[in-house]
């Protein structure tokens, strides 16, 4: 788990592979779907 204020650009190398690999063990397929890239944490506390 990494800290909310860790700029995203850093992270998701890391973990996306990891999501892939979580899915691929349990049979998840993303074929089709879409990806948002928002942190939904976008407040003045966090810029």
């Amino acid at each position: 788990m990494k800290p909310v204020n860790v700029h995203d650009t850093t992270i998701l190398p890391d973990a996306f592979s990891d999501i892939i690999t979580f899915s691929k063990r349990i049979g998840m397929d993303f074929f089709g779907s879409a990806l948002t890239l928002d942190s939904a944490f976008d407040s003045k506390a966090n810029h």
